[in-house]
């Protein structure tokens, strides 16, 4: 399903229905067919802080934010995951990290360092 985003609104057509969503301050919006949903990144101008979780017909199914020394950079494919998420996290330095999205707990699990 091809999401199409402009002026922090997404959209996309959901067998013959046009499906839009608002989301202040949107940076990206993916559409993860392994779970079915859409995966939007907001924040700030070029600090995307937040990840919500909209089921296909539009209505959302949670919000994650950042974790402690954590910056989310933007959502993409990777490690077998339709929708996952690059980040850079403080571990003794500043590492570029991928963590893939847990929708039933609404929660972030870690996939490893990104290359």
């Amino acid at each position: 399903m091809e999401i199409l985003t402009k002026d922090n609104v997404a959209t996309w057509d959901l067998g013959g229905t046009v499906v839009v969503i608002e989301v202040q301050h949107l940076h990206q919006a993916l559409f993860d067919k392994d779970n079915n949903v859409v995966v939007a990144l907001s924040g700030q101008i070029k600090k995307p802080m937040l990840i919500t979780i909209f089921s296909v017909e539009g209505n959302e199914i949670c919000q994650i934010s950042e974790p402690k020394d954590c910056y989310f950079n933007y959502i993409g494919k990777n490690r077998g995951h339709d929708v996952a998420v690059m980040g850079t996290v403080y571990m003794s330095g500043w590492l570029d990290w991928w963590f893939s999205i847990n929708i039933q707990s609404g929660s972030l699990e870690s996939l490893g360092e990104g290359r």
